[in-house]
This record gives structure tokens, sequence and C-alpha cells, in this order.
């Protein structure tokens, strides 16, 4: 019987097995970077300047991309980006209606209550002292008994003024002015209708006040949901009552177009004609943009560059040098009591002259902006859907399309795509993920530390 005799494994290397070519190999086995295995495994040193070339050639190629990345993630750059929506539904701008001039109001009841308190006035008289009133309270068309007036003359009106406003105060004489005395809704408006179908327009209009024009009316949340003409919005309104022209009505009607929810200045706004049809087209944009790149505004408070505008005049020509404030903005005066009887009056020319000291005002970086295309047809009555428009002044406001254009600025390079971009430029040049750098890093230290070793055993070994 043959005996089998355990085996010498070193035996059996030395014997049968090429001995391994000294290399480095053995540190940087399974190390992700490719081509460096190939590089310090090779015996050739063709192989060796070949590899060694194609790996410094691919780190300069990463390196020199990964230079480009930071410079523009350091730069911050922004791209705008465009797109269109079709929606089921639009709000419509809030449409504001104005008499030109704020002296449409009750004369009759006027002149009453002044006789009352002050006798033997003529007409005139009256309407010098309700123009006064006025425009001491900071709307338009009071020129003709405030410009270039002497002192003696102002004061003949406050004392006036003061005697026909008896115990109320400033707010309480305004309020009974135009709310009492003025005209009514019913008054304004004779139609309304939303395509087809008729809407009461005091259910959509509610009283507002204008800088400078005074007392209007102000339409509510509306919403337009059909295309083009189907989806159009009518307003028919009735001849207001004046004080100062020759026929006793106003002249014009005036049509502002606000953002809804925020504040209107003095545009834009549309002069609605007697006997004449306008009709307003509208497109609209949502912007939503990086303050850090355009000159807009994140401030809440300002609502918009109307609003910011509004605030301005207030502050320039009333609270800042007065500390008081027209009694229709004392909601946005925070505080400051209503002026005084002919302080307004006397700094008239001021009040309208629409120049600030600082006019910084900044559009809202998220905001909505319309588009408006004017049509006006003078003196004629067209039939629209069945109905033939007969009404003193005729406005019609539509969106063309259920649908709107946004625009957006972007950063071309955040931080989580600049982290993505390095570590494509890594993969794409030189096959290189975190966990492979570490390995090498962990495989290179551990190298140095048997080489520091190895030199220092040499070094100190004893002779």
């Amino acid at each position: 019987m043959d005996v089998i005799l355990p085996l010498d494994i070193t035996t059996v290397f030395k014997k049968y097995i090429k001995k391994r070519r000294k290399c480095y190999c053995n540190y940087f086995v399974g190390s992700e970077l490719h081509g460096l295995k190939e590089a310090i495994s090779t015996s050739a040193s063709l192989h060796h300047i070949t590899w060694g070339l194609l790996i410094f050639l691919a780190m300069c190629l990463a390196i020199w991309n990964t230079i480009q990345m930071c410079q523009d993630y350091l730069a911050n750059q922004v791209e705008t980006s465009y797109s269109r929506h079709f929606v089921s539904r639009l709000e419509f701008p809030s449409v504001i209606i104005c008499p030109k001039s704020p002296d449409a109001l009750n004369f009759t009841s006027i002149k009453r209550e002044i006789l009352n308190v002050i006798p033997n006035m003529t007409d005139h008289d009256v309407v010098d002292l309700i123009m006064y009133a006025i425009a001491d309270s900071a709307l338009v068309n009071g020129q003709s008994v405030t410009l270039n007036q002497p002192e003696e003359h102002f004061g003949a009106f406050d004392e006036k003024i003061n005697i026909w406003k008896g115990r109320r105060n400033q707010t309480e004489f305004y309020t009974d002015l135009f709310e009492k005395n003025g005209y009514t809704c019913n008054q304004l408006f004779k139609q309304c209708r939303y395509g087809s179908r008729t809407i009461n327009c005091c259910d959509i209009f509610e009283s507002y006040y204008v800088m400078l024009r005074g007392r209007c009316f102000r339409m509510k949340q509306f919403y337009q949901y059909d295309p083009g003409f189907y989806g159009q919005l009518y307003i028919g309104m009735n001849e207001l009552p004046s004080l100062t022209t020759v026929s006793q009505k106003q002249v014009q009607l005036v049509a502002f177009m606000a953002t809804p929810g925020s504040e209107i200045s003095t545009f834009p706004r549309y002069y609605l004609n007697n006997q004449s049809e306008t009709q307003i087209s509208i497109k609209l944009r949502m912007f939503d943009l990086d303050p850090e790149f355009s000159k807009c505004h994140n401030d809440v408070e300002a609502r918009g560059r109307a609003a910011c505008y509004v605030r301005q005049w207030l502050y320039d020509k009333f609270v800042d040098p007065h500390n008081c404030t027209p009694f229709y903005m004392a909601y946005r005066a925070h505080g400051a009591p209503v002026c005084e009887t002919g302080l307004i009056a006397r700094m008239y020319e001021n009040v309208l002259n629409l120049t600030t000291e600082e006019n910084i005002c900044m559009v809202a970086c998220s905001r909505s902006e319309r588009e408006y295309k004017t049509t006006y047809r003078m003196n004629s009555a067209p039939k629209a859907l069945g109905f033939v428009e007969t009404d003193a002044y005729r406005l019609i406001v539509h969106y063309d399309d259920l649908e709107y254009e946004n625009f957006k600025e972007v950063r071309i390079v955040t931080l989580p795509g600049f982290v993505s971009q390095i570590g494509g430029q890594l993969g794409l040049f030189l096959g290189v993920t975190v966990m492979s750098i570490t390995q090498i890093l962990l495989n290179l230290y551990l190298f140095i530390t048997e080489k520091v070793k190895w030199l220092a055993k040499k070094i100190w070994k004893p002779k």
C-alpha cells in the first residue's frame, strides 16, 4: 500500500508557480481608480509610461472642468425659464370706476346742510365752499379755489368750513360729505353681465378710495371661466352729476386696473367717454425672480410698485413734513391724525405734484403683471350675445384665452447640482467615487507607513 505524505505548501509554490514579480499592487488591490492598478503592476516600462500619461491627462481634464464648475457656482449665474400654463379660470384685475372729478355729489342736500348754519350764501358760494373742502381733502379739481390765493382767502374758507363741520371731527365730516351726500352704487351702475348671464353690479363692486380721485367703486374677487368672447365682463354705467361743469354731468369716467389684493396709484387708467364702448383684452404674466440678481424686493408691506408709490407720496407730502394724513389715507399712515382744516389747501399745488424725493419703488419679485390692449368704439352700440347696448358708458373686460405665461429665474448651478457635477467629473475621467477616494487615501497611508518603518529599520540596523 502506498503512503500519501502531507504536501509541503511552500515546496509546491516554489516548484509549480512562478515567483511573482515585485510590485506595489498589494497596496491598491480593488481600488476604483481605473488604470492605476495596471500602471503600478505592469513590468514593462512602456506600459508604466502609457498608463501614467493617461491617468495624468484624465486628472488634468477633471481638475480643469472642476475649476470651471467652481467658478460658475461662485458666480451665482441664473437663467430665465419660460412656460405657458392653461387653467380652468383666471381672476379678473380689480376694476375700479371713478368719476373724473370728485365733485359727483348731491348738491341739493349739501346746500341745505350749509345754509342751515351759514345763511345768505349764493349757489356759487356754496359750490366754491364744497370745492374748497374737496381740495382740502387732497383730491383733484380744486385749483380754482386754492391756487395763487392770499392768506385772507384761506382764512375765510377755513372759518366757513369749521362752522359747517360743527362738532364733527375731520374724518366724520368728510365721510358725511362723500358717503352720505355722494353717489350710490345703483346711481353709477346700470347693468353688469358675465357672458350672457346678468349679474347685480352692486354684488361685485364695493366703495373704495383712490389716491387723488376720492370715492370710487372697486370690483371684488371675480373670475373668468370661459375663453374670449363668452367669458367677457360687461359693465354698463350711467352719467354722474358734477358741480363744476356747464351740463352738471361728469365729462368722463375713469377706469383703473389694479392687481387683485393690491393698491392702485395713478396708473394704469383709462378714460371712458359718454356714448362709447371701451373694450380691454388682457394677457396675464407671472414672474418669480431672484432678488439677488433682479431689481426687485420681497417686502410684504410694500405689496408691489403701486402700493410703494402711494406710500412714498403719502409720507413725502403729509406724514413726514406735517405728521398728518388725508382722511382716506389714515389706514396707511400708522397712527398719524387727519390733517387740520386748511393745511392741505395751502399746499395744494405740491400735493398735485406727483414727484417724490425718493423714487426707489421696485417691483415685487413674485408678482403678476397684466398687459392691456384697448379698443374704443365711439357712438356705437353693437349687438353682443343678443343684447343691444345703450348705456351711457360701456366697459368690456376679458382674457383672450384661459392661459398665462410664467417667467422664473433659476440658478444655473445649485449646491446639490454642484456636488453632483463634481462627482460626474471624477466619475467620467477617473472612475472615482467618494468611497474609492477614501480607499486610495487609506492604502496610500499604509504604503507610506510601511516604507517609513522599513527605512527606519535600515538606518538604525546595528552593524
